[in-house]
């Protein structure tokens, strides 16, 4: 089989129609590119053949300007010899062509669905003093508590925000283990009374708990004593 050696545009995964047009994705590389061609198109049997240069832009040229009908359809195909990169492309029926096009649009559909996941390090912070790595241990269990944990802490921090809009303010206080000392700092901020001050802990507290039981969380029976 013959195969034509130049500098060309490598075609990206796949090419589609739009308005009468064949649009090409293209990113300059050096390869090898294969045309194969029909012998004889209007054939019952149809044979292929290597495409010279000008043969190949003729094709491309003169597809721009035929119906879907009376076009001639390619797939390309990527084969790794050693250190070069054969890029062929294949002339085929319409029917074939469509096939080829739906596998390579649902390639390119998963390729977008798996750029909304991450891929994280193990040594990737997980808290203040912490990295994913280091609360792995060897029974997974274990690991998936901690985390379970922490999202749920997040899930619950989202929650006070919608609730209250001093209620992430007392959380952190509760968190710094100034459960005490944020009576007064709230009294002066809010100019509230001791009294509202205390109904405001005891409406947090009670959300707290409403929160981790309604969670079935597993340490759900203490969280009434943050």
């Amino acid at each position: 089989m013959g195969r034509i050696y130049r500098k060309v545009p490598v075609i990206s995964d796949f090419w589609f129609e739009q308005k009468q047009e064949i649009k090409i994705f293209r990113e300059i590389t050096i390869m090898k590119t294969t045309c194969l061609i029909y012998k004889d198109v209007n054939a019952d049997k149809k044979e292929l053949r290597v495409a010279s240069k000008q043969e190949w832009d003729e094709i491309l040229k003169n597809n721009r300007g035929l119906s879907t009908e009376q076009r001639r359809y390619f797939i390309r195909d990527c084969i790794a010899e050693a250190d070069e990169l054969d890029s062929m492309f294949i002339e085929v029926e319409h029917d074939a062509y469509k096939k080829w096009h739906t596998q390579q649009v649902q390639v390119l559909r998963n390729r977008k669905e798996k750029s909304n996941y991450c891929c994280f390090s193990l040594e990737a912070p997980f808290g203040d003093d912490e990295a994913i790595g280091d609360i792995i241990h060897d029974e997974e269990d274990e690991f998936e508590k901690k985390l379970t944990e922490k999202i749920m802490f997040e899930q619950l921090r989202c929650e006070l925000i919608k609730w209250k809009p001093w209620a992430e303010e007392m959380l952190d206080y509760y968190i710094e283990e100034k459960k005490s000392s944020c009576t007064k700092e709230m009294m002066k901020k809010y100019n509230l009374t001791r009294r509202a001050v205390a109904k405001r802990k005891e409406a947090f507290e009670r959300k707290i708990c409403d929160f981790y039981e309604n969670k079935s969380s597993h340490f759900g029976s203490d969280c009434c004593g943050i």
